[in-house]
């Protein structure tokens, strides 16, 4: 039943597509036509990630959220009960609620349009996941400050710890490398960390 679920959910996803991308983050200057990841890349990040927490059904917080096909398969797979996204970009927020709708997992996965980095936003949840591929050194900067602050348990980044220490995130091990791909044809390869926040 989850395997053909998660079938539908990512081809739902799949139907966005390149219009919801075109339009540009203002935090950065590079492209933003970023691969989405597998959805077997999701279940072992997810993996990876409740096992860095030491948790078992939580909540997810993703940041730079895209439309939300990472929350949408945190929810549909059972890994996380609990599922938020924040996302720069309204268009993608639009198109990304709309989905979520169609496949009737907006009570658990929710998608808001702000800026994570912003002092009204509070990124509250245990296990955090930044695609973080395009994020900008003043970001990673803001994004360390606020992680500093907080209460989260730990976080899959697609940055290095020499980045992060260098942005002045502190407390932090590395616990886990691996390599996922992306949906493209032919498949890019990303290395991802997984890193636990000593907090408190």
């Amino acid at each position: 039943m989850t395997t053909s679920r998660l079938s539908r959910v990512h081809a739902r996803f799949d139907q966005i597509g390149f219009q919801a991308w075109v339009e540009r983050d203002p935090r950065h200057s590079g492209s933003q036509m970023l691969s989405e990841l597998s959805p077997r890349s999701y279940d072992y990040i997810f993996r990876m990630l409740k096992q860095a927490a030491g948790v078992d059904d939580t909540t997810l917080c993703d940041l730079g959220a895209g439309c939300g096909r990472a929350l949408a398969h945190a929810v549909a797979s059972g890994a996380f009960v609990r599922a938020t996204g924040v996302e720069i970009v309204q268009k993608r927020v639009d198109v990304g609620l709309k989905a979520l709708a169609d496949l009737r997992l907006a009570h658990a996965a929710t998608l808001e349009q702000g800026d994570f980095c912003s002092s009204e936003y509070a990124i509250d949840a245990p296990c955090v996941l930044c695609y973080d591929l395009v994020f900008e050194l003043e970001v990673v900067r803001l994004l360390a400050t606020k992680l500093n602050a907080g209460a989260n348990r730990a976080m899959v980044s697609f940055k290095s710890p020499q980045r992060w220490e260098a942005a002045g995130l502190t407390g932090f091990s590395l616990v886990h490398t691996g390599r996922v791909d992306s949906t493209s044809d032919p498949p890019e390869r990303f290395t991802f960390f997984v890193y636990t926040l000593a907090r408190g």
